[in-house]
């Protein structure tokens, strides 16, 4: 069902946003497909602009942003490819103006952050884009700050851009 209402969304011209498995569903919606990453990336890590717009000028400093997973998208037929990590090609992407698909989190919080590292099963420490739970969590409350106010504008910019 949730591909079928991304669909018609799309087709109706709402503005859409997905956050992880949400931007991999939408890719697949137009038609791209999803893979394993190249690299799992779990923890904070830089995302860097690939395109000159107002929605990569917001990453121009390359901030860290939150990444916890293992697949990623290819960038639809048609889509403009907006940010790259290190780890993985494909961070963000838009599709006309009306679509925007992330990878990463920006709507993350402090307790969040801690409820998923708690929750999640174990992961491979050693691998070079997963970080340990203690990594993750060192100044996680002005990081969460600084991820909430890049995702306020960005969700801003998004949805007034006409």
């Amino acid at each position: 069902m949730q591909k079928k209402s991304l669909k018609e969304s799309i087709n109706a011209g709402k503005k859409v946003i997905g956050i992880c498995l949400g931007a991999q569903l939408i890719a697949h919606c137009l038609g791209a497909k999803v893979n394993l990453a190249p690299n799992r990336e779990i923890g904070w890590f830089p995302v860097y602009p690939e395109s000159v717009d107002s929605i990569s000028g917001l990453f121009k400093n390359h901030p860290e942003v939150f990444h916890w997973h293992g697949e990623v998208f290819d960038v639809p037929e048609g889509g403009t490819t907006l940010l790259r990590s290190q780890a993985n090609p494909n961070q963000a992407f838009s599709f006309g103006r009306q679509v925007l698909g992330l990878q990463f989190h920006l709507e993350m919080t402090q307790p969040s952050i801690e409820g998923i590292i708690l929750h999640a099963p174990a992961e491979d420490h050693r691998l070079p884009f997963v970080q340990s739970p203690g990594q993750m969590l060192h100044q996680v409350a002005e990081r969460t700050a600084e991820l909430n106010k890049i995702a306020n504008t960005l969700f801003d910019c998004f949805l007034l851009d006409a």
